[in-house]
């Protein structure tokens, strides 16, 4: 790799409001297009972009705080979990993670990531987080969570999955997350509406 290069204020200024945008024009669309009135109305998820290695690029302000925020730990710990397993991220991935223990925040709190290509290089993230109403949690509509002592009663827990890949459909881990919920109709239109559409992926350009 070459020598970092030199970017003057104004066009780092210039840079980092594109980047902002790109997030807050994610979390339109997420709000706008979703099926839960968690998402559409409550406002209860976040959009972020983030780096190669886990760094933070840009979040939108009119997200809740608490969802922006840990999304650099999701994608830490999506990468963390690839290098445990020996694998890698690759253009067309939509990676699905609600692992508590993996850098995500707790189990309804479901986060989509993106990874994003440059000339073939990974060379960023685009996430959201949203809590979800219910992917089979103790009891309909995740209230067991007040009583919950770990983390299985809040809901069904993934460690970093791909939800679907360049050449796939839904996994059968996303079918039995939706089987189990006791709304599953919204949650399965939602994680729908929270991966890029086919051909439209990030990951595959430098869009």
């Amino acid at each position: 790799m070459g020598e970092p290069l030199a970017i003057d204020s104004i066009t780092a200024s210039v840079v980092q409001g594109a980047l902002e945008n790109i997030a807050v024009e994610m979390r339109y669309k997420l709000m706008r297009m979703s099926y839960s009135s968690i998402i559409r109305e409550s406002e209860d998820f976040g959009a972020a972009l983030v780096d190669a290695e886990g760094r933070g690029l840009a979040e939108s302000a009119q997200s809740t705080p608490l969802q922006s925020g840990p999304i650099p730990g999701y994608i830490r710990g999506i990468l963390k979990a690839l290098r445990k397993r020996r694998d890698a991220v690759r253009p067309g991935d939509v990676i699905m993670h609600n692992d508590a223990y993996g850098g995500a925040s707790h189990g309804p709190d479901v986060g989509f990531v993106v990874p994003v290509f440059h000339d073939g290089r990974l060379v960023a993230f685009a996430a959201t987080t949203a809590h979800h109403l219910d992917i089979g949690a103790l009891s309909p509509g995740s209230c067991g969570i007040v009583d919950a002592s770990t983390p299985m009663p809040k809901a069904s827990n993934s460690k970093p999955s791909r939800y679907t890949t360049a050449a796939s459909a839904t996994t059968l881990y996303g079918s039995c997350c939706v089987t189990t919920s006791a709304s599953p109709t919204s949650s399965s239109a939602t994680w729908e509406r929270k991966s890029p559409p086919r051909g439209l992926a990030p990951s595959g350009s430098s869009r």
